[in-house]
């Protein structure tokens, strides 16, 4: 984000969310924050995959306001039934197909990281996080940070 720009504030407010979270659920929203803030993205598609289809809406509003502060990027958000999710992940992501998500619930992803089939995110958490001006590391949960961290 350009200096003195401010954040959309369609990313500052809240997607109206059921009173308890589970740890899912706080992992699937880490996942999707540091993902799409990991870097710069060129112009193109970003998927993410996720059996949290109580909070489509939410991501829509995330995927949306992401796309208004990166022209030229598409984020297409898939919610997929939880029956057949991690088998559908694991045949997708080895295959590298059209449909293969870019963003997932790491959850369900036991031993990609250690096939080469993810991305280690835990050196993005110390760099600043262009909504706040803070290191990720101080706007992640504790609980993703501690559940997603590799090694």
């Amino acid at each position: 984000m350009p200096l003195g720009q401010q954040p959309d504030p369609a990313l500052a407010a809240p997607a109206q969310l059921p009173r308890r979270l589970t740890r899912r659920d706080l992992l699937a929203r880490g996942a999707l924050a540091a993902g799409l803030a990991s870097g710069g993205v060129e112009a193109g598609e970003v998927s993410l995959a996720t059996v949290s289809a109580q909070y489509r809406e939410g991501f829509e509003q995330v995927a949306r306001a992401y796309e208004r502060l990166h022209p030229g990027v598409r984020v297409r958000v898939q919610v997929l039934p939880v029956n057949g999710y991690e088998t559908w992940l694991r045949t997708q992501i080895p295959g590298g197909g059209p449909r293969a998500p870019d963003l997932f619930n790491a959850n369900y992803a036991w031993g990609m990281y250690e096939r080469g089939l993810m991305a280690n995110l835990s050196p993005w958490v110390e760099r600043r996080n262009p909504y706040t001006g803070r290191p990720w590391r101080e706007t992640l949960s504790s609980l993703f940070l501690e559940k997603a961290r590799i090694g």
